[in-house]
């Protein structure tokens, strides 16, 4: 998975939803020219990319609104889950 960081979006008040689809959708138009589809979603203040593909989070980075990426891997809360 792929971590999306943005900056003042978050600061936006009511209209913060808003701006978050915005830069949503440009994320999936540059992943769209560039012949990739993996699922994103939201949660508050972070943007989830469903692939752990390097050139996918370098083109995130390059996304206007787009403050950092992190490769992550998803897992579990429990420490056996963490652990494997």
């Amino acid at each position: 998975m792929i971590i999306v960081r943005y900056g003042e979006i978050g600061l936006k008040g009511k209209l913060r939803k808003s701006f978050e689809n915005l830069l949503i959708n440009n994320i999936r138009n540059v992943l769209k020219n560039n012949d990739f589809k993996p699922k994103i979603s939201s949660d508050w203040g972070r943007i989830y990319v469903h692939s752990s593909n390097e050139k996918i989070a370098r083109l995130i980075s390059g996304v206007f609104g787009v403050t950092s990426t992190s490769l992550a891997f998803e897992t579990g809360a429990t420490i056996e889950e963490i652990t494997e």
